[in-house]
């Protein structure tokens, strides 16, 4: 990271971390590609994850499931762009929960794109969803905010 980029909190979203975009996230358009972007949104949500104690294998013995995605690309990234990822949580069920991504360039503080994804937990034993645990039901309480 160069001396200029920034950590830039937004208060609306609990959590964000930095992370540079690599070489082999760029794609033939030389901008960041959409199957890099899903990785970006992976990594952030993992760190968000393990910095409330939690993974995606095992919440109270369950682990996640992905049931959808969706991203909207509002300007380009490049190589060696350093992303400030914000994660927070959507909407939520006893079923189902939804993460929501901001990613703004570090340097220049422009949003470059917006994400979520809608989960829910599985009993990778049994092979079925569950309900969902109730310290991650306390963990979306504390870090819901409103669609934006």
């Amino acid at each position: 990271m160069s001396e200029g980029n920034q950590h830039i909190k937004d208060k609306t979203y609990p959590f964000s971390t930095l992370i540079p975009v690599r070489i082999t996230d760029i794609n033939y358009g030389r901008h960041l590609g959409h199957m890099a972007t899903i990785g970006l949104c992976h990594q952030a949500r993992l760190l968000f994850l393990h910095h409330y104690g939690f993974s995606e294998m095992d919440v109270e013995g369950l682990g996640m499931i992905l049931l959808n995605l969706s991203y909207e690309f509002k300007r380009e990234s490049h190589f060696n762009d350093v992303l400030n990822i914000h994660v927070a949580i959507g909407d939520y069920s006893k079923s189902k929960f939804t993460f929501l991504y901001k990613a703004i360039n570090a340097e220049n503080g422009m949003e470059t794109m917006s994400s979520q994804e809608e989960f829910s937990f599985f009993n990778y034993d049994k092979g079925k969803i569950s309900r969902m645990p109730p310290s991650f039901i306390e963990l979306c309480k504390k870090n819901r905010i409103e669609k934006v």
